[in-house]
């Protein structure tokens, strides 16, 4: 197994737990196993049990016959079954398992603040989700399509893995170490068991190197949340603010300078992101306006499709 990136101690020293749980466990209930995302499955609800994980999420490059390649969440598990699905499958989350995923990457144990974008992670630790732990593996074998693929458009691709915790409290370094070495351990078990296939399988493609990536697809999911720069600010006609049509004298009042900017720019068309390049102002910045004006009751925000969006969900004061 050929682990790249810099993220956590890799030595088995204090892996402790971990490394019974796969080579028990796992070697039992393997037998038994069809494909390898009943692994993926397996292993996820192992590590949310054994070492107080709130979510797991296995993420994959997955390409197709038209020699396109996307992202695919293959498993995901969380301790907590009435959390969201969309507060940790949006197209932030789906960001950084592309990073993942291309540069090779692994982040070491940090702060969700450190990792997402200030309204993403206000949403995930509105929920409880403070800290944010991940690590890349490949190999050279190949993972078969998805155990729920219909299509017969998707072709068994080179081993690139990326796991993705999500933890309400650091864990011990020895703790993040057993749960990397049970993940390692267990696809050595899946290629012994034939769930991985060997690399000159029919359907083979060039090995993932950074770049390659042509398309990046999010989860199917009925309720997915739009991403904070998709929404559309509208004014608020209130009658104790609007003393005149001119929206330059409505923003007259406001104290800061970004918000009265924003304010004044918005048409009840353009969504955020728009607006913010527009205003050249950096995420940040327009992140902090946009607070503002909710926090004073100015603007509401609509979906691109005209629903009104829920602004909690976004903003953990609010």
């Amino acid at each position: 197994m050929n682990n790249r990136g810099t993220g956590g101690n890799s030595s088995q020293t204090g892996a402790g737990r971990g490394q019974p749980l796969v080579s028990t466990q796992l070697l039992r209930v393997a037998t038994n196993m069809r494909h390898v995302d009943e692994l993926f499955l397996w292993l996820a609800q192992m590590i949310v049990q054994n070492f107080d994980v709130q979510v797991v999420q296995f993420w994959a490059t997955q390409s197709t016959r038209t020699g396109q390649y996307f992202i695919q969440l293959r498993t995901m598990v969380r301790q907590d079954t009435s959390l969201p699905q969309h507060v940790v499958t949006n197209n932030q989350v789906i960001a950084v398992a592309e990073r993942i995923l291309s540069e090779q990457h692994n982040f070491l144990l940090q702060p969700i603040g450190s990792i997402f974008p200030p309204y993403q992670a206000s949403l995930l630790t509105r929920y409880g989700l403070n800290y944010f732990f991940s690590y890349f593996l490949t190999g050279s074998t190949l993972l078969p399509p998805a155990s729920n693929e219909t299509s017969g458009e998707s072709l068994p691709t080179p081993l690139a893995i990326a796991t993705m915790l999500f933890l309400r409290q650091a864990p011990s370094q020895s703790q993040l170490a057993a749960i990397r070495l049970s993940t390692e351990q267990a696809l050595a078990v899946a290629a012994y068991r034939g769930l991985l296939l060997p690399s000159h399988a029919s359907g083979r493609i060039p090995a993932v190197s950074n770049g390659t990536h042509k398309q990046v697809t999010a989860p199917t999911q009925q309720n997915s949340l739009p991403t904070l720069e998709q929404l559309i600010p509208r004014r608020l006609e209130d009658a104790n603010f609007m003393t005149t049509s001119n929206p330059l004298t409505f923003s007259a009042a406001i104290s800061d300078k970004s918000a009265r900017r924003l304010l004044a720019a918005i048409d009840g068309f353009k969504n955020l992101d728009e607006l913010r390049l527009s205003l050249n102002m950096d995420s940040r910045e327009a992140y902090r306006a946009l607070q503002i004006l909710l926090d004073q009751h100015r603007i509401e925000l609509y979906e691109p499709g005209g629903e009104p969006a829920d602004a909690s969900l976004y903003f953990q004061s609010l």
